[in-house]
């Protein structure tokens, strides 16, 4: 049975947080088993011993990082050097990075400063697209990336290209953004060869399934989930191609 391991703590909120664990608990079906850590729990490091992969969801780096930074750090990046396997989604992405820009410029959102992991030597500089906001979905929106499988949309909301990907050597680019704007710096999905293990970063968020984003109701999220919902199968081929080619289960549009 696979064991994965899933950050919950400071940094993150009760969504991105729920679609890390319904990600996480999908992967493999009844074969695995989905634990949530805490800031504590990841600095004590027995996690280390079990987990098949460990997952940082989105939210804010700068709260992860400051619970996070030095002991709990070292944990993760030695984790990944023995042979894990790290996943980190937008804000987990860009906390794998070297250095993070985000919203240069924006007084009341700017952050241009380094992290400790380092799994990618470079910056991930966002948000790609849109003007993020931390109290609402209005930054919400449906990018198309290109992949192995094809073009297709994912939810975005804040996230980051990693600037340069392609000339590191230890760095595959999984993943772009299409739009033909961006050049060749257009870097979206990354993975990171560190030590005997990998470390997937993810400008996106393609593990939020479109049946699962709430509420309903919520007039920037009814626009993207109808885009998101069309492409739906892609997005389980895309992650089968990820995780020992096991694609998640289509959920019941009900």
């Amino acid at each position: 049975m696979k064991k994965i391991a899933v950050y919950a703590g400071a940094g993150t909120t009760h969504v991105t947080r729920n679609h890390a664990l319904n990600f996480a608990t999908s992967l493999y079906g009844d074969g695995v088993d989905v634990v949530g850590l805490n800031s504590a729990d990841v600095i004590k490091g027995d996690w280390r011993d079990w987990a098949d992969m460990f997952i940082m969801p989105g939210g804010a780096t700068s709260l992860a990082h400051a619970r996070l930074a030095g002991k709990g750090c070292a944990q993760i990046r030695s984790y990944v050097e023995a042979g894990g396997f790290y996943v980190g989604f937008c804000a987990g992405g860009y906390f794998g990075c070297s250095d993070v820009e985000f919203a240069k410029g924006n007084p009341d959102l700017e952050r241009i400063v380094k992290r400790d992991l380092e799994f990618f030597k470079g910056c991930g500089i966002g948000p790609v697209y849109g003007e993020f906001n931390y109290t609402s979905n209005s930054g919400v929106c449906a990018v198309p990336i290109k992949t192995s499988v094809g073009t297709f949309p994912v939810y975005f909301n804040g996230g980051c290209v990693f600037k340069n990907a392609a000339s590191y050597s230890n760095v595959d680019v999984i993943a772009t953004y299409a739009d033909s704007h961006m050049g060749v710096d257009n870097a979206a999905i990354i993975m990171c060869y560190v030590g005997k293990g990998r470390a997937l970063l993810s400008g996106v968020h393609f593990e939020y399934n479109p049946y699962n984003l709430m509420p309903r109701d919520d007039a920037f999220l009814m626009p993207v989930r109808k885009q998101l919902l069309v492409a739906e199968e892609k997005r389980q081929e895309f992650i089968g191609t990820l995780f020992d080619n096991t694609a998640v289960q289509l959920q019941d549009a009900s």
